[in-house]
């Protein structure tokens, strides 16, 4: 049966997932230091569950306004993070960047769940959707205080391979 926005559905109106630029700087740093691409791309994916298991920040329901800000603001990062290796070029670029489009893809599949809800229409968590909500076993706002260290982090990392 599907489940109708504030129902009894316990994934509706629920962001779950770690911000896109976290999954991203992990997969870019994976593309700069693994140089072989068949394990590379692979790794990448995998990293995107690795971190759904970390703590991370949720507050915002799909359907908000603050969620779609988060969102716009996620992508625009995403972006600037491929620009700024296409710009920078360091070694392996290339692989970085698919490592980091490949790293967040797995979030594409809620984009059915987006959009039902944004039109207020039934949704249905399927199989992928209970596994991600169940890996994802702490979203709160505290949580992005871990983000913030993440995405520090990663950018540090990834400041290494820039000019060698």
């Amino acid at each position: 049966m599907p489940y109708r926005r504030g129902g009894s559905n316990p994934l509706s109106r629920t962001n779950l997932n770690m911000r896109a630029i976290n999954h991203s700087l992990t997969g870019a740093l994976i593309g700069l230091s693994v140089v072989n691409p068949l394990i590379a791309i692979p790794v990448a994916f995998f990293s995107h569950y690795l971190l759904d298991v970390i703590p991370h920040f949720s507050k915002e329901k799909i359907d908000s306004l603050e969620f779609d800000i988060f969102l716009i603001i996620d992508a625009l990062l995403c972006f600037i993070l491929v620009i700024f290796l296409i710009i920078n070029r360091p070694l392996n670029w290339q692989l970085a960047i698919a490592c980091a489009f490949i790293a967040a893809s797995p979030d594409f599949l809620s984009i059915n769940h987006y959009l039902k809800e944004k039109r207020n229409k039934p949704w249905k968590a399927g199989l992928y959707s209970r596994f991600a909500s169940k890996i994802q076993w702490f979203e709160k706002p505290i949580g992005i205080v871990v983000e913030i260290v993440w995405l520090l982090a990663f950018t540090f990392c990834i400041s290494f391979f820039i000019n060698r």
